[in-house]
């Protein structure tokens, strides 16, 4: 329950200071590959978990390159996550 807490007020105040903050989207598949760049022929630099918080840097077509809160990064497909 406090992580969800925490995310909300983390939302609230992104919202609330627009350009200052990335934005946020959330895995949305049971998992997702964190691909080195914008493609599937591109290596698997690690697998995210449904629920997984993610901040969106920038965007490639249909895809999007990543930072989890553990700092990692990576590209992402954009129909794997829910913004």
């Amino acid at each position: 329950m406090k992580k969800v807490g925490l995310i909300l007020v983390l939302v609230l105040l992104c919202s609330a200071a627009g350009a200052l903050c990335d934005e946020m989207a959330v895995v949305d598949a049971d998992t997702a590959n964190l691909r080195a760049d914008a493609g599937t022929q591109y290596e698997i630099l690690g697998k995210l978990t449904k629920g997984t918080m993610v901040y969106i840097l920038s965007e490639e077509g249909e895809w999007y390159f990543v930072r989890t809160q553990k700092g990692e990064t990576g590209w992402i497909h954009g129909k794997l996550l829910s913004k």
